[in-house]
């Protein structure tokens, strides 16, 4: 069980990450969607209420999944706007991609021309 000391101290400080969509699906917990509220609308908004939230969280994960065709089809150029609107507030993160191999290559090829300092996996 995390967080708990009892078997033994935690030699490690305690990381938090969260994950924020480019596009929300509809399947997306709807007591998450009371929490967040209106920051769902946008992911540089729902970037920000999660660092606002997570005073000591210092990861974030950004997931492009309204790039693949049959979710969005955005560009990578409209991927680039929603990584770097997201990644202001944060010094850590991780970009992770779908399952369409041809369109997520093109993607992060993009991406990671505007953000050589983060990670993209």
């Amino acid at each position: 069980m995390p967080f708990h000391r009892w078997e033994a101290p935690c030699p490690t400080a305690r990381r938090v990450a969260m994950e924020v969509y480019d596009a929300v699906s509809e399947k997306y917990p709807a007591v998450l969607r009371g929490i967040y509220g209106d920051a769902l609308t946008g992911p540089g908004r729902h970037g920000a209420a999660l660092r606002g939230a997570i005073r000591r969280g210092n990861w974030i994960a950004v997931r492009l999944d309204g790039t693949h065709p049959e979710r969005g089809n955005r560009t990578p150029e409209q991927a680039v706007a929603v990584v770097q609107a997201v990644l202001r507030p944060w010094t850590a993160a991780d970009l992770t991609g779908h399952n369409h191999f041809d369109r997520v290559n093109e993607v992060m090829k993009a991406v990671a021309q505007h953000a050589p300092a983060r990670t993209c996996c």
